[in-house]
């Protein structure tokens, strides 16, 4: 909760409207005028400047009563419970519309700040890794390579699973054991297919509902797996900083410490994901082409030195295995947004749409027949689903 040292009402210029003018105890000035937002608030209109020019004194209206600040009563003793964080509570307690207005936002950023807390948002965000082209890599170190699992990222924190996006999707897979103190762990839910790696549209997306019926029925006909790469706390103790090579140690430790503590399956559906050592751009492409052979998706390449920093960078970088393709085109169609146009082609039975842009093969797939396409793609589900499709030309 905001706690301010003093607060003003200013008038426009108008003379129309009133604003209000804040500084908290930490000496961070806002103003609630035009252009003011939850996460960018204006510290440098001219009601600010104005404030600070006369050392906060000078006030058309004097400062907000202590009463209308939130966790006040009107007679301005703390209130007890649930502070009057509402407009209608505030109006209550004597502030105007305005006043009113700045209470319920900081209720709203109270709230907030509570849900970012119990998801663990606040200490840690998630690292993404750069895909530069196979041509573009210089290996002039040694650096640790993964395998690329077809999955979703995912972060296990304080008795729960958050996903990149941030949301809380711990009850969609109740058969993975959650991690709540010793450590918080970073890996991706995967749902295993025949190879060991991860089933995309068959599989993980089948997951992404509430439903705790359909849940409950999905994780015992195909359990998912918590494939972990990454530790980032360990009993209460940020380990950010320490390079990757140091945390991958500790998350070793940390699996053969429950492995020999587990009774029963305390860590069950949980998997540490292997690692290899390579020093030469030649050792990459190997790699890469192994996992093409099995249908993988691609390769993570990581800088043993660097720690881990939340945003996209270049300590990790991910290799995919595009693949091309010959497909028959079955049919096509106007999707009737904007100028789009979609073409149908079979894969083990199963038909689906891919998007085509260029207008020349557009023209040429509605004028001739039995038209043949060399499609991209990333992977194919065991349905025979592609991802991320796309038509590179006319045969």
């Amino acid at each position: 909760m905001t706690e301010y040292a003093r607060q003003w009402q200013v008038l426009s210029s108008d003379g129309k409207r009133t604003y209000t003018v804040s500084v908290t105890v930490d000496y961070v000035w806002s103003c609630s005028c035009i252009g003011w937002t939850r996460h960018m608030p204006r510290k440098d209109c001219k009601h600010i400047k104005e404030k600070k020019a006369d050392g906060g004194s000078g006030s058309k209206r004097g400062p907000v009563p202590r009463s209308a600040r939130v966790g006040f009563t009107p007679d301005g003793t703390p209130m007890e419970g649930e502070p009057a964080q509402t407009v209608q509570a505030a109006l209550k307690a004597g502030a105007n519309p305005e006043q009113a207005t700045d209470a319920a936002r900081a209720k709203r950023e109270e709230i907030q700040a509570k849900k970012d807390k119990a998801l663990g948002k606040m200490r840690y965000g998630f690292q993404l890794a750069e895909e530069p082209k196979l041509g573009e890599l210089t290996i002039d170190r040694p650096i640790a390579v993964e395998v690329k699992y077809d999955g979703h990222l995912a972060m296990l924190i304080d008795g729960r699973i958050i996903n990149r996006s941030g949301r809380d999707i711990t009850n969609r897979f109740p058969e993975i054991t959650k991690v709540n103190g010793p450590a918080v762990l970073l890996g991706e839910l995967i749902i295993p297919d025949e190879q060991g790696l991860g089933d995309f549209s068959g599989g993980i997306q089948t997951r992404n509902t509430d439903d705790e019926m359909k849940i409950r029925a999905l994780s015992q006909q195909r359990p998912a797996m918590f494939v972990a790469f990454d530790i980032l706390e360990v009993a209460g103790e940020d380990i950010t900083r320490l390079p990757a090579r140091q945390r991958r140690l500790m998350l070793e430790a940390f699996y053969d410490f429950a492995g020999a503590r587990s009774v029963g399956a305390m860590m069950q559906r949980h998997q540490l994901i292997k690692q290899e050592i390579v020093s030469t751009k030649a050792e990459v492409k190997a790699l890469l082409e192994r996992e093409r052979a099995r249908h993988g998706e691609g390769i993570m390449l990581k800088d043993l030195s660097a720690p881990y920093v939340a945003k996209r960078g270049r300590n990790w970088m991910k290799v995919k295995t595009w693949q091309d393709r010959e497909f028959k085109v079955e049919h096509s169609e106007n999707t009737g947004v904007g100028d789009g146009f979609v073409i149908y082609i079979k894969n083990k039975g199963r038909e689906q749409c891919v998007n085509m842009g260029d207008h020349r093969m557009r023209e040429h797939v509605r004028t001739h027949k039995d038209v043949t396409v060399e499609v991209k793609f990333l992977s194919e589900g065991e349905d025979g689903a592609l991802r991320f499709p796309s038509v590179r030309r006319i045969v």
